[in-house]
């Protein structure tokens, strides 16, 4: 038997496969046995907004979380990201990890539970995916090792995904560090429940920023997709943030205003409205 790269499967193969997969089924098994060694670690919340429609859903869906949160810090209006990242070391302080949650972000209860069963003293911050109307799996939602983040001395710089950044910093003091993310297929939240025209396209326009100005070819596709599935127009403004360039050239993170210079010309050349229509999350990823 071969694998799609044309290697050869051998037995070793196979067994190292099936001890990962049963490492895995035990570590989660035995995670009731080993919560009171978490349930010691002090969890703060900080959820990051600019005026999201959803800010007060975001922040209700914390609370709701199974594994319990201390307390919920709120860090509004404040750009680029990077400064507003860094308002955490002075928030959160007190904290053993740091819940990261933008307000655009709707987590399921069991979100915080299963991103602490990843944590490792060794892992800067454990992320899982999130469900998106338009973008389909986009992630993450982070729990931040705030020990290990004072411990190595690093801050969140204001270049293009800050980030990255701030993962490469920690690897350059310590070659041990590293993220972890979850499966690929646990859905841990909702991301962006709805967009409106005006959004869709800021949010395609700031992606196509983070693609050095290119086109990405899989959301374009996916993006027309959806078009020809729901009819829905909103999908047009996301397609138009997709193909035209985005102006700006900064090598800083967003603002509030970032990825806006062209929706004047779209919007009127599309007659779409910036804020009377959705293209929505369906109901059944609502649900936990």
């Amino acid at each position: 038997m071969k694998n799609r790269a044309g290697r050869r499967i051998t037995l070793t193969d196979v067994l190292r496969a099936q001890l990962f997969i049963l490492k895995r089924a035990f570590y989660a098994a035995t995670f009731p046995l080993r919560r009171h060694m978490f349930v010691e670690k002090k969890v703060v919340a900080c959820v990051f907004s600019t005026g999201e429609r959803t800010e007060e859903q975001s922040i209700l869906s914390v609370k709701r979380q199974k594994y319990p949160v201390s307390r919920i810090e709120v860090i509004r209006n404040v750009s680029p990201i990077s400064a507003a990242s860094n308002r955490v070391f002075d928030l959160a302080s007190d904290a053993d990890y740091v819940l990261w949650v933008d307000a655009d972000m709707l987590l399921y209860e069991h979100c915080t539970e299963y991103l602490i069963r990843l944590a490792k003293t060794n892992v800067l911050f454990t992320a899982g995916g999130l469900i998106d109307p338009a973008f389909g799996v986009v992630g993450w939602v982070k729990l931040l090792n705030m020990n290990l983040a004072k411990a190595l001395g690093i801050r969140f710089r204001n270049v293009l995904r800050c980030d990255v950044d701030f993962q490469r910093q920690a690897l350059e003091k310590d070659e041990n560090v590293v993220p972890r993310y979850g499966n690929a297929k646990k859905i841990l939240g909702v991301h962006h429940g709805s967009y409106t025209a005006k959004e869709l396209f800021r949010k395609a326009q700031i992606w196509r920023k983070k693609k050095s100005n290119r086109v990405d070819k899989d959301l374009l596709r996916l993006l027309i997709k959806k078009y020809c599935e729901t009819g829905n127009r909103v999908l047009l403004a996301g397609i138009m943030g997709t193909l035209l360039p985005n102006p700006d050239n900064s090598d800083g993170e967003s603002f509030p205003e970032s990825g806006l210079a062209n929706w004047p010309i779209v919007s009127g050349l599309l007659e779409l409205d910036s804020d009377d229509s959705l293209f929505e999350t369906p109901r059944r990823c609502l649900r936990n």
